[in-house]
């Protein structure tokens, strides 16, 4: 009877020491893996959310790093340039990203305006075009998606420089509007497009409180 209820105790010990380690090497470490995917889970939604708050309060929208969305107009493949394309986008030792629009091309988006905000550029000509470009003219048209005629249509001309000049159109009367911006390329009073290689380094439309 002794030796009975022996084996019976020493069972129940072993087979508690057996549920133990299980408990320790199996569950325990996918409980504690869980609670740690939920809580990083946690943690990446308050970051998102944080990210949305300040994306919407300081929102900018990169003409160039979005060149795939817009809409373009005369652009063609060329021989005469290391890019292939009369209007393309191409990365520059200097100045990062960079928009290439020569004349005849065009490009247009649409945005909807959350607040105050502004179209901010900074352009030159292409500088291996300098000595031959004789400047390429800018214009700069803003539309409301539901008006038929642009209330903002402005013109640069674009001369190469020793650096590249920056410029501005307010559009706070389309505030809350969704808009459409058209920027296109000719050769303006001359007839001779020859080297308007028209680059762009920044083309955004940002809040009027990121500029301040």
């Amino acid at each position: 009877m002794n030796k009975q209820v022996i084996k019976i105790a020493l069972a129940f010990v072993i087979s508690c020491s057996i549920a133990y380690l299980i408990g320790q090497k199996v569950v325990l470490p996918l409980t504690n893996r869980e609670a740690a995917d939920q809580q990083q889970e946690v943690i990446d939604s308050d970051r998102m959310q944080q990210q949305r708050e300040e994306d919407s309060s300081t929102a900018t929208y990169d003409l160039i790093r979005n060149f795939a969305e817009l809409s373009l107009t005369g652009q063609r493949a060329v021989d005469d340039n290391p890019w292939g394309s009369n209007l393309t986008t191409f990365e520059d030792e200097e100045h990062g990203t960079c928009l290439l629009m020569t004349p005849g091309t065009e490009i247009s988006a649409r945005y909807v305006l959350q607040g105050e905000e502004t179209l901010r550029w900074s352009s030159n000509i292409h500088p291996w075009m300098a000595e031959i470009s004789d400047g390429a003219n800018l214009t700069i048209t803003v539309c409301g998606t539901d008006q038929e005629q642009p209330k903002i249509t402005e013109s640069f001309l674009v001369t190469a420089t020793d650096s590249y000049e920056q410029d501005s159109i307010s559009l706070a009367e389309y505030t809350g509007m969704e808009i459409q911006v058209t920027l296109s390329v000719d050769n303006g009073d001359h007839d001779d497009s020859s080297g308007d290689w028209l680059v762009f380094d920044r083309l955004v439309i940002e809040p009027v409180q990121d500029h301040n």
